[in-house]
C-alpha cells in the first residue's frame, strides 16, 4: 500500500508526498494486517526504511529456495542498475527494457 498526501510546504508550497509503503500480511481469523515497510522522514524529505522485515521479500526467497540476503542482494544490484541508466540518462522505454533484459539474459547464462 502506497500512502501519498498532500503537504504544505513553506519553501515549494503544496506538494505531494509519498508518506508511507506498507504490505499487507495475511492474517488468520482476525483478518489480514499491514506492517509499514518505509515511513516520509520530513526533516529530510526521504523514505526510510522502518527495519521490518519484508515478508514478501521472504516469500519470494523461500519459493525460490534461496536465502533472504540473496534476494536483497539482488535487489541491491537492480537498484544500482536503474541508478546507472538514470544517472547515464537513459529513458526511452525499448532501451530500459533491452539493457534490463540483457542483465537478466547475462545472470542466467544466456549471453
Amino acid at each position: 500500500i502506497v500512502m501519498q498526501h498532500r503537504i504544505h510546504d513553506r519553501r515549494k508550497g503544496v506538494v505531494r508526498r509519498v508518506t508511507e509503503i506498507a504490505e499487507v500480511i495475511p492474517g488468520g481469523k482476525s483478518g489480514p494486517s499491514t506492517s509499514n515497510i518505509y515511513e516520509w522522514d520530513a526533516a529530510k524529505d526521504v523514505l526510510d526504511p522502518t527495519g521490518a522485515t519484508c515478508q514478501f521479500l521472504q516469500e519470494v526467497a523461500n519459493f525460490a529456495g534461496i536465502s533472504f540476503q540473496v534476494v536483497l542482494d539482488e535487489l541491491e544490484e537492480r537498484k544500482r542498475i536503474l541508478a546507472d541508466l538514470q544517472q547515464r540518462g537513459v529513458r526511452s522505454h525499448d532501451d530500459v527494457c533491452d539493457i534490463t533484459q540483457n542483465y537478466i539474459l547475462k545472470k542466467r547464462g544466456r549471453i
